[in-house]
């Protein structure tokens, strides 16, 4: 099995972003997208080069600017693509890191023999305990066609366009979300943080410098989508 691990980031700190490289050293291969997100008539990619982390990690380092982050990361995609088709990919953030991941290509294996979707899900923890169950961060490269809209609309090869949200499961302190009355063992096991040796993600956004400000894109893009119902599309 081939994994790749893409890594989306712009200027972001040494000490975060070779912790994320590291914590996926587990991967084939690692690429690193660096560039901002700006409107622009084209997406431009200018050079990419074999780096090395303090601790040895070694990867591809691309640089670039796009008018979108879908441009972006179906960029990414096809870079993918071109390496191994059949391949599984791991999307990070440069605040993220993947815990337990020299188990991932157990899960990817698992999730192979369950289902043709060309997918998994893949847990994320927050800072306060609170979970949600990724949809888009663990895919296989051939299923998907292009990003629509960051990673959580996407076309699929077969021209088919779904939405891969983080669903809630957990709230702040790990506790389970959903109507539990008395006990649902069922909900209770879905509905869970992490076990001890499940591969899943932990977002460290409360170590990132105070400076970076700007509001996560997943925030940006749950407004676009109450936009979107609120106008009937």
């Amino acid at each position: 099995m081939d994994l790749v691990t893409l890594i989306s980031v712009f200027e972001e700190e040494d000490h975060m972003l070779n912790a994320a490289i590291d914590s996926a050293k587990i991967s084939d291969r690692i690429m690193v997208y660096d560039g901002p997100i700006k409107a622009m008539k084209n997406r431009v990619l200018n050079s990419w080069e074999v780096k090395r982390t303090p601790r040895g990690t070694t990867y591809y380092f691309f640089t670039g600017h796009w008018k979108s982050d879908a441009d972006k990361r179906t960029d990414m995609l096809i870079e993918a693509q071109a390496d191994n088709y059949d391949a599984w990919a791991l999307w990070l953030d440069g605040d993220e890191i993947l815990l337990y991941g020299e188990y991932l290509k157990d899960h990817c294996y698992r999730a192979e023999q369950e289902t043709a979707t060309g997918g998994t899900t893949i847990r994320i923890v927050e800072y306060d305990g609170s979970v949600a169950q990724c949809y888009g961060k663990l895919i296989r490269v051939g299923a998907v066609r292009s990003y629509l809209m960051s990673s959580y609309e996407i076309e699929l090869e077969n021209g088919m366009t779904v939405a891969l949200p983080n669903v809630p499961i957990c709230s702040a302190g790990g506790i389970p979300i959903g109507e539990i009355k008395g006990r649902d063992d069922p909900m209770l096991a879905l509905n869970r943080p992490p076990l001890m040796g499940e591969p899943h993600l932990l977002h460290r956004h409360g170590l990132r410098n105070p400076e970076r400000t700007a509001p996560r894109l997943h925030d940006e893009e749950a407004k676009s989508f109450e936009d979107m119902l609120s106008e009937g599309k």
